[in-house]
């Protein structure tokens, strides 16, 4: 079932991923959103990914509101997604 599972994935990653890089309304992302983006899918809040990046809790806030702007998507869940689908976050 796992390698059924990986097998389709791999599948649909290569029809999805190029039709998502070229929606117009995606732009690219730096490294900095990248990261916050990484560790929020990783379930951390604001004030824990600021900790860990040694940044401000309203420079993460205003990173994360970049990240959603380049992608084209509505909050911080569907921006960690489409980053992810995007393969931005290995």
């Amino acid at each position: 079932m796992r390698w059924l599972v990986q097998i389709s994935h791999l599948h649909l990653s290569r029809l999805l991923v190029p039709r998502l890089m070229a929606d117009p309304a995606v732009r690219p992302l730096i490294q900095r959103e990248i990261d916050i983006l990484r560790w929020t899918g990783d379930g951390k809040t604001a004030e824990e990914v600021a900790s860990l990046l040694g940044l401000s809790v309203h420079t993460v806030h205003f990173h994360i509101k970049r990240a959603v702007a380049k992608l084209g998507v509505t909050n911080k869940t569907a921006a960690v997604v489409r980053a992810m689908a995007m393969g931005f976050l290995h």
